[in-house]
């Protein structure tokens, strides 16, 4: 297929495309190896399958790159304990993490008696108090019921804990970020309505 393109770039071997097209066509596509040549801004492209659908410049026929960000999950990290006698089996009761709920801050966990504790996020602030008798597991309210920013599991502790020694762990949202860049050669005449379209595909688990 042939499309034209504002620069000659943009577009390589393994490029992932969406094709579009007014009618409400759309597919995607892969560049095969070795599958662009350029004549001038013109992009001659063979794809490792080929498309489904014809689409003709009279329906406005969009080509576009892909930016495949792949599965973005929560993580927790960091985990440190400052205790004379308390443990905490991390390894075996890891932080559980949610991929809605769960958000970037670096936590606190402050006991307050031997089996009974704060948790608070430097960003989040306070999320509750809780008990080493039962899991921990504070709600994310901007995202509803059954979305939390973490579980801590009763079955991790161990030893004897006082009031004041802590935990301290980070989480991270699922997330990746993406850079728009729009570069402008010099000597270009200005341009009304210069605008861009951003599509955003996801599918949740």
């Amino acid at each position: 297929m042939e499309a034209t393109f504002d620069a000659a770039t943009g577009i390589y071997a393994g490029s992932v495309l969406r094709l579009s097209d007014s009618s409400g066509g759309e597919e995607f596509l892969t560049v095969d190896t070795g599958g662009v040549s350029w004549n001038g801004n013109v992009a001659t492209i063979t794809c490792t399958s080929g498309a489904r659908s014809t689409y003709p410049a009279s329906q406005n026929s969009l080509v576009c790159g892909v930016v495949d960000l792949g599965d973005l999950v929560a993580s927790a990290s960091g985990w440190a304990e400052s205790s004379a006698a308390g443990t905490y089996d991390e390894a075996t009761y890891s932080v559980t993490v949610n991929n809605k709920g769960t958000v970037s801050d670096s936590w606190t966990l402050t006991f307050t008696g031997a089996t009974t504790f704060t948790v608070s996020g430097a960003n989040t602030g306070s999320v509750g108090s809780g008990s080493t008798a039962s899991a921990f597991q504070p709600i994310n309210a901007s995202e509803g019921s059954g979305n939390y920013y973490f579980e801590i599991s009763a079955a991790g502790w161990g030893g004897t804990w006082a009031v004041g020694e802590t935990i301290t762990f980070t989480t991270t949202h699922a997330c990746a970020g993406i850079w728009v860049k729009e570069t402008v050669p010099a000597g270009c005449s200005a341009k009304t309505s210069n605008l861009m379209t951003l599509k955003l595909y996801g599918e949740g688990s």
